[in-house]
C-alpha cells in the first residue's frame, strides 16, 4: 500500500476544496454549486461508511499467555473480519511486544485494506530473546473513511502476558571447597571464638587479617602461615545475583548480560541439586532482599518481574547481602556471586567472605565486543581476588560459563 504523508494529504484536501468552491464563486448559478454539493454528499457518505465499518469490524488476537523459555518462537494469530457490505479503504494497527519494565520492546506495524465480508488472518512470529515478563497484543486498530479524512479507533481485546524463563545449562564442575565441607561436617559443638574453632594452618592469602597469622610456624617455614578456623556453616551453596549492568551503549548488550547473570544462577542451582547440596538464591528485589529456593528454570516464574536491570550503582543493600547475610556463621559454606558489575566494593566484600572462612566464587559476565581499554578497566578489581586464591570465572554468557 502506498502511504502518503500527512502534509501531502492536507495539500491535496485544500486543492480539492478550492477546485470545488471555484465554480460556485465564478458561476453564481445552481450548476456552480454542484461540485460543493457533491463534495458534501460524499463527505456524509464517507462518514456514514466509517461508522458502519467501525462497528462491523471484528478483531481477534490469539491469547498465548503462559511461560516459555528464552529464545523460543511464538506465533500470534491476528484475525480481522469485515462484517459490513462496504469496503474498508485503510486499516492501520500496531502489534507490540513490550517488557513490563519497558527495557525491551518490539513493534510490528499493520497496513491493509479489506473488501466487503472479507476475513483475513495472518501471523506475527516473535522470538523472545530476553528473560522477563512481557505483554503482547494490539496497541490500537484505526480505520479511515473513504476520503481518508476521518478516522475511528476500534476496540481490541486484552493483551497476552508471557513469562520468559531462563535456559538451564549443564554445569559439569564448580570449584566447591571439599575441605570446607569436611570441616563443616564435623562441627558439632558451639564455637568458643565467635563462631570459629582452630582447625589447622594454611599458607597466607592476600587479605588475611594479621591476628590470624601463626607467627612461630611462619618463622620455622620462612613462609607466612595463617590459622585455619573451623566454621559452623551449612554444607551448601548460596547464589547471589547482582542485577546491576554497566551502561554499555548497546541496550541489547546490556539485556544479554542480565540474561547471563540469571541463567548462570540457574546453572549453579542445577549443579547443587545434582550433587545434593543445600541451595538458596539471594538477590535484591523491589522490596529489599529476597531469599528463594529455586532449582529448575520453572521455579523462577514467581519473581521474574523483579529481575530487571538496576540503576542504583551504589547498591548499599546488595553489598549488605554479601557482608552480613552470606558471612553469618550458619550461612552456606560456598557463596557464588553472579554479576556483570565489578568494582572495589565487590572485591572487598568477597575478600571479607574469604576471611570469614567461606568459599567465595565470582562469576563475572563481560561482553566480548568491548574495547581493550574498557575491558582492562573492568577486570582491574580481579587482581586482589586472584592473589587471595578466590575462584574467578570470566565469560560473556551462561553458556560460556559452563564451558569455562
Amino acid at each position: 500500500m502506498i502511504r502518503i504523508s500527512p502534509t501531502k494529504q492536507l495539500i491535496g484536501y485544500i486543492v480539492v476544496l478550492v477546485l470545488c468552491v471555484t465554480p460556485a464563486v465564478m458561476v453564481n448559478t445552481a450548476a456552480g454549486y454542484l461540485p460543493v454539493l457533491l463534495l458534501l454528499f460524499f463527505g456524509i457518505l464517507s462518514c456514514g461508511q466509517l461508522i458502519l465499518v467501525r462497528n462491523k469490524l471484528e478483531i481477534d488476537v490469539s491469547d498465548v499467555s503462559g511461560s516459555r523459555f528464552r529464545g523460543d518462537a511464538s506465533a500470534f494469530v491476528i484475525r480481522l473480519t469485515n462484517r459490513s457490505i462496504l469496503p474498508i479503504s485503510n486499516i492501520r494497527g500496531i502489534f507490540y511486544i513490550r517488557g513490563t519494565r519497558g527495557e525491551d520492546q518490539h513493534i510490528y506495524p499493520i497496513h491493509l485494506t479489506m473488501s466487503p465480508k472479507e476475513e483475513r488472518s495472518f501471523e506475527v512470529e516473535a522470538d523472545f530473546a530476553h528473560i522477563g515478563v512481557f505483554e503482547a497484543g494490539l496497541e490500537e486498530v484505526i480505520v479511515f473513511d473513504l476520503l481518508g479524512i476521518l478516522k475511528a479507533v476500534c476496540p481490541v481485546g486484552s493483551a497476552s502476558r508471557v513469562e520468559i524463563l531462563p535456559h538451564e545449562y549443564y554445569m559439569e564442575s564448580l570449584p566447591v571447597s571439599d575441605q570446607t565441607q569436611y570441616e563443616s561436617n564435623r562441627s558439632i559443638t558451639s564455637s568458643a571464638l565467635s563462631g570459629y574453632d582452630y582447625a589447622g594452618v594454611r599458607e597466607y592469602a592476600f587479605g588475611d587479617p594479621m591476628k590470624m597469622i601463626q607467627w612461630k610456624l611462619s618463622a620455622h617455614t620462612n613462609t607466612l602461615m595463617t590459622k585455619q578456623m573451623e566454621t559452623y556453616s551449612n554444607v551448601g551453596l548460596t547464589t547471589v545475583l547482582d542485577f546491576r549492568v554497566p551502561l554499555y551503549q548497546d541496550e541489547e548488550m546490556r539485556l544479554s548480560m542480565l540474561d547471563g547473570v540469571v541463567e548462570t544462577g540457574v546453572a549453579v542451582g542445577a549443579y547443587a541439586r545434582r550433587h545434593g547440596l543445600d541451595y538458596d538464591l539471594v538477590f535484591y528485589g523491589e522490596h529489599g532482599k529476597r531469599r528463594e529456593f529455586p532449582f529448575a528454570s520453572e521455579d523462577f516464574a514467581p519473581f521474574l518481574d523483579e529481575m530487571h536491570m538496576r540503576g542504583d550503582v551504589k547498591a548499599t543493600g546488595f553489598n549488605r547481602i554479601l557482608r552480613e547475610d552470606c558471612a553469618q556463621v550458619h550461612a552456606q559454606t560456598n557463596v557464588v556471586l553472579c554479576t556483570a558489575w565489578l568494582d572495589e566494593s565487590i572485591a572487598s566484600a568477597l575478600l571479607y567472605l574469604k576471611q570469614c572462612g567461606k568459599n567465595p566464587i565470582l562469576i563475572f559476565l563481560m561482553p566480548d565486543l568491548i574495547h581493550d581499554r574498557e575491558k582492562e578497566k573492568l577486570l582491574r578489581p580481579l587482581h586482589s581476588l586472584q592473589r587471595s586464591n578466590i575462584h574467578v570465572i570470566v565469560a560473556s554468557s551462561a553458556e560460556g560459563v559452563v564451558k569455562a
